[in-house]
């Protein structure tokens, strides 16, 4: 079976190419990824809706070309929303994933992974999520990870703000902290960048900002960076393009302190039935709006 139709809550999506692999060394196939994507779609659409969508496109598996793809296609379907943003001369419609078949539209377009703002389209300056990427570089290990972790967590508790921590899905941490959505991006990023850089003083044997790569080694980035206009992150739920299929799972603070997490074990596989359980941890990113107002000015 190469190619069928569905109806998707009324809406009719083709899906083709289902027997395509996607991960030779599993053996799955693009219908494995499109029937993770049914079941998780309930849990995962509220973090991506009303969010403008970068595709980033595997039309051949993980192995193959992969490119990413901000304005929508011009063969969407109608019933696709998307939304007009513009920044200085240029204009993008973007995709946006608002229903199951636009999320499964999409992942028949080869996108293995969820890419969305950190604004919604209504406010697109205007964040009502930070981020900090812990992304451990050669001989850093996910211990060193887990360590960094707990000083944003410290740093956060000092500022009585409340982050939400998810596997990236592949080798690093995502931590989220909901936020009211009246900053602009240079006034999170310079949240963030305080922080970050008090930590990488506070234990600069093990965290670091420095943005060239060849100066990281042993060290986790806390990369504060990617709270900037038109950044992307895969989202909680996102499945990555890796040998494994891992996928971004929210995880406890309790399991970031114990050392009982691995970053790869959660995958495409496995998840499914852990979603409802989970997604609780996670919740509070849709629902707490946190002000900064007082954190920017102890920090």
């Amino acid at each position: 079976m190469t190619a069928v139709t569905c109806d998707i809550n009324g809406v009719a999506v083709e899906l083709k190419n289902l027997d395509k692999v996607f991960w030779p060394e599993k053996g799955l196939v693009k219908a494995n990824l499109l029937d993770y994507y049914a079941k998780a779609g309930s849990f995962l659409i509220p973090y991506l809706k009303n969010r403008p969508f970068t595709l980033k496109r595997y039309p051949d598996g993980i192995y193959g070309k992969h490119f990413y793809q901000k304005q929508c296609p011009d063969y969407a379907p109608e019933w696709l929303q998307t939304v007009k943003i513009t920044r200085g001369h240029k204009s993008i419609d973007y995709c946006m994933v608002n229903k199951l078949a636009d999320l499964l539209w999409l992942v028949n377009q080869g996108c293995i992974e969820m890419h969305t703002w950190l604004t919604s389209w209504e406010r697109p300056n205007n964040p009502d999520l930070a981020v900090f990427d812990l992304d451990p570089a050669p001989g850093a290990s996910w211990d060193d990870v887990l360590l960094v972790a707990r000083l944003v967590k410290q740093a956060l508790d000092t500022l009585n703000l409340q982050g939400y921590p998810k596997t990236s899905g592949a080798t690093g941490l995502h931590i989220y902290i909901p936020i009211r959505p009246v900053y602009d991006y240079k006034t999170v990023q310079q949240f963030t960048g305080r922080v970050s850089h008090l930590i990488a003083t506070a234990c600069p044997e093990k965290a670091t900002v420095e943005r060239s790569v060849k100066n990281r080694q042993g060290k986790v980035y806390v990369d504060y960076l990617q709270n900037g206009p038109g950044k992307t992150m895969a989202s909680v739920y996102s499945v990555r393009p890796v040998p494994a299929a891992t996928v971004s799972m929210p995880v406890s603070w309790e399991e970031i302190e114990s050392s009982s997490i691995q970053p790869g074990q959660f995958t495409m596989e496995n998840v499914i039935s852990q979603l409802a359980d989970r997604d609780k941890l996670f919740q509070p990113c849709l629902e707490k709006k946190q002000s900064l107002t007082e954190a920017l000015e102890d920090i």
